[in-house]
């Protein structure tokens, strides 16, 4: 059975309902042909999925316009169980160039991140997502009303 090696918990502030995952070398670590950061947002706003992912990125749809969500990003040595407690699950794979990840929306990131412990690599990455309440609430920004849970292991 797979072992959770890393796990790390980080906030974002999702904006017009978006954030990222981003590998520590941005697009100049991307291999050739890989979509941008803003080609793959505006595919994502086309094609309907709440997860894409493209080299040394994944894009992010969240189901609210704006607030601070919780996102826990966890290495495994194998593929992870699957929880049923998550909403919406889908499986990506994604390359990383560096091995070092971090979450950003319309906010400088927290200065946290996950290292993969291997870089050039191309990863297989679990995206879950669950409704922590009941919606927006009159705090600002909004808090506690999504949790996103991101899964990395080696292809």
């Amino acid at each position: 059975m797979a072992e959770r090696i890393i796990e790390l918990t980080d906030q974002v502030y999702v904006d017009h309902s978006e954030f990222m995952l981003l590998d520590r070398d941005g697009a100049s670590g991307q291999s050739q042909g890989g979509l941008s950061p803003f080609e793959l947002a505006d595919e994502a706003r086309r094609s309907g999925p709440w997860l894409l992912t493209s080299g040394n990125v994944a894009f992010v749809l969240s189901g609210y316009h704006f607030h601070k969500a919780t996102v826990v990003l966890e290495l495994w040595d194998g593929e992870p169980p699957r929880d049923e407690e998550w909403a919406k699950v889908v499986d990506a794979t994604m390359f990383s160039s560096s091995g070092v990840i971090y979450v950003t929306g319309s906010f400088p990131p927290s200065g946290k991140r996950l290292d993969l412990q291997a870089c050039g690599q191309e990863w297989n990455i679990r995206g879950s997502v669950r409704p922590l309440g009941n919606g927006p609430t009159d705090e600002y920004p909004p808090d506690n009303i999504e949790e996103f849970r991101m899964q990395f292991w080696r292809v």
